[in-house]
């Protein structure tokens, strides 16, 4: 909860400590794509686990920073008498209540943050894309295992010869009956 909206210093102060707080968290997030990357690189499983847990732990934290911001505005809105919607208002929004100098420099501020968010969304793009193309490979590779290591054939149960089925096919022979 702000400390005190009520004054614009604080309010600034809340926005700025959001803003930085926000910041901090895409940049981490940053590096975690980058460590993601490298463990799709590397195939590595055991990393990819270890940056997945840390990607989760950051998401906790955005969400722990949005409610404040919802904080923020719905604090703002009661204090001021202005009808602002916390799922709605911006940060930019509820710095331009602020004197000049503080509005200035927060939105200068804010247009820094999105421009990091941005780079994470684009990354996250890239890396939800390659995971696909990464999965959709893997099934292609299976299905070639699994067609290769089917053998030349065998007979059903009815006596019809089945082509590429293997030991484990519905369709291969039980030589212990």
């Amino acid at each position: 909860m702000p400390a005190d909206a009520g004054q614009p210093a604080d309010l600034a102060r809340d926005l700025e400590r959001f803003l930085l707080d926000l910041d901090r968290v895409y940049t981490d997030l940053e590096s975690v794509l980058d460590a993601k990357r490298e463990a799709f690189r590397q195939a590595d499983t055991d990393q990819l686990a270890g940056v997945l847990h840390r990607e989760r732990t950051l998401f906790t934290s955005i969400d722990s920073i949005e409610n404040r911001r919802r904080r923020l505005v719905a604090e703002t809105s009661r204090l001021s008498g202005r009808s602002l919607d916390p799922m709605r208002t911006t940060v930019t929004e509820l710095a331009a209540t602020l004197p000049p100098d503080d509005a200035s420099r927060l939105q200068d501020m804010g247009a820094q943050v999105r421009q990091r968010i941005e780079r994470v969304r684009e990354q996250s793009r890239v890396l939800r894309e390659v995971a696909e193309k990464l999965h959709l490979h893997m099934q292609s590779l299976n299905r070639r295992f699994h067609y290769a290591a089917g053998g030349s054939g065998v007979y059903e149960r009815s006596g019809r010869f089945q082509s590429g089925g293997g030991a484990g096919s519905p369709h291969s022979v039980d030589f212990r009956r």
